[in-house]
Protein backbone atom coordinates (compact mmCIF):
# COMPACT_ATOMS: atom_id res chain seq x y z
CA UNK A 1 0.00 0.00 0.00
CA UNK A 2 2.94 2.68 1.20
CA UNK A 3 4.57 1.45 -2.17
CA UNK A 4 1.84 2.12 -4.52
CA UNK A 5 1.38 5.54 -2.30
CA UNK A 6 4.56 6.75 -3.51
CA UNK A 7 4.83 5.68 -6.68
CA UNK A 8 1.17 7.95 -7.54
CA UNK A 9 2.90 10.57 -5.88
CA UNK A 10 5.96 10.15 -7.78
CA UNK A 11 3.65 10.40 -10.59
CA UNK A 12 1.92 12.99 -9.91
CA UNK A 13 4.93 15.65 -8.95
CA UNK A 14 6.61 14.60 -12.06
CA UNK A 15 3.53 14.73 -14.16
CA UNK A 16 2.87 18.37 -13.06
CA UNK A 17 6.42 19.51 -14.09
CA UNK A 18 6.43 18.43 -17.74
CA UNK A 19 3.07 20.04 -17.67
CA UNK A 20 4.71 23.14 -16.13
CA UNK A 21 7.73 23.44 -18.12
CA UNK A 22 6.39 22.33 -21.58
CA UNK A 23 3.43 25.29 -21.22
CA UNK A 24 6.38 27.71 -19.99
CA UNK A 25 8.81 27.37 -22.95
CA UNK A 26 6.23 27.92 -26.38
CA UNK A 27 3.81 30.34 -24.28
CA UNK A 28 6.89 32.35 -23.99
CA UNK A 29 8.16 32.71 -27.01
CA UNK A 30 4.59 33.02 -28.38
CA UNK A 31 3.95 35.93 -26.38
CA UNK A 32 6.65 37.34 -25.29
CA UNK A 33 9.37 37.56 -27.92
CA UNK A 34 7.63 38.66 -30.86
CA UNK A 35 6.45 41.98 -28.31
CA UNK A 36 10.03 42.65 -27.76
CA UNK A 37 11.21 42.14 -31.68
CA UNK A 38 8.52 43.76 -33.60
CA UNK A 39 8.18 47.93 -33.91
CA UNK A 40 4.73 49.34 -31.92
CA UNK A 41 3.35 50.04 -35.46
CA UNK A 42 3.35 46.48 -36.80
CA UNK A 43 3.28 44.76 -33.95
CA UNK A 44 -0.61 43.18 -33.71
CA UNK A 45 0.36 42.29 -37.46
CA UNK A 46 3.20 40.73 -36.59
CA UNK A 47 2.33 39.30 -33.54
CA UNK A 48 -0.94 37.12 -35.33
CA UNK A 49 1.58 36.34 -38.21
CA UNK A 50 3.90 34.50 -36.00
CA UNK A 51 1.01 32.85 -33.52
CA UNK A 52 0.00 31.64 -36.83
CA UNK A 53 3.48 29.94 -38.11
CA UNK A 54 3.39 28.17 -35.06
CA UNK A 55 0.20 26.70 -35.14
CA UNK A 56 0.85 25.56 -38.34
CA UNK A 57 4.06 24.50 -37.42
CA UNK A 58 2.28 22.23 -34.87
CA UNK A 59 0.23 21.25 -37.43
CA UNK A 60 3.38 20.17 -39.96
CA UNK A 61 4.95 18.11 -36.96
CA UNK A 62 1.92 16.24 -36.50
CA UNK A 63 1.25 15.19 -39.32
CA UNK A 64 4.78 14.30 -39.87
CA UNK A 65 4.74 12.04 -36.93
CA UNK A 66 1.37 10.59 -38.20
CA UNK A 67 3.47 9.64 -41.41
CA UNK A 68 6.12 8.30 -39.99
CA UNK A 69 4.53 5.99 -37.55
CA UNK A 70 2.54 4.12 -40.11
CA UNK A 71 3.71 0.86 -40.82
Amino acid sequence: MTNCLLSDTVFIILYGLTSFFSNFGPNTTTFIVPTELFPARFRANCHGITGAVGKLGAIIGLIGFILASRE
